[in-house]
């Protein structure tokens, strides 16, 4: 799922159609562990008198009008929490992980953004952060990225059922 920064929805669609079933759970596999154990230790390691910009990050991909913009923020968000765990491994490999899903997760063509339930999902998260509850914090990270999955693999059956009898043999 290797795509210029920006790609089109038509790029993405595309990308989104070669990906296997199996390269997506896998991708999402890989998702979970890193996000849940970064939002673990965020909530572990941030003290509890900090103040932290994760509620700010929350705020600015829901407001955002553009997809891109909307995309940068929700990836802030989740670098941000990254940084909270004070681990330069997770942080890169979050990175890593946000510059491949966070396209796909906020195509209209793909699957419909819900910019508030995602809201909803990160302040969850904030809160559970500052509040200092890590197992709380892991199992919400886990059930968002869980969700994003279902979003995107939903988005990439609905590609197969909409398209042309020969793209489909093609697919096979």
């Amino acid at each position: 799922m290797v795509l210029p920064p920006f790609p089109s929805a038509h790029e993405l669609k595309e990308s989104l159609k070669r990906t296997s079933l199996v390269a997506l759970r896998d991708f999402f596999d890989e998702q979970a562990a890193v996000a849940g154990m970064a939002t673990r230790l965020a909530a572990e390691r941030t003290p509890p008198t900090s103040s932290t910009r994760l509620a700010e990050f929350a705020f600015q991909a829901r407001e955002a009008r553009s997809v891109r913009d909307r995309s940068m923020a929700d990836s802030r968000f989740h670098f941000e929490i990254a940084v909270l765990s004070q681990s330069q491994r997770l942080l890169t490999s979050e990175q890593r992980l946000q510059s491949e899903l966070s396209p796909f997760l906020w195509c209209d063509a793909i699957c419909p953004p819900s910019p508030q339930q995602a809201f909803t999902q990160h302040l969850a998260l904030v809160m559970a952060i500052e509040q200092q509850r890590p197992e709380e914090a892991q199992r919400l990270a886990v059930e968002h990225v869980r969700g994003n999955m279902k979003l995107i693999i939903d988005g990439k059956l609905a590609l197969h059922r909409t398209a042309a009898p020969h793209e489909l043999e093609s697919a096979q």
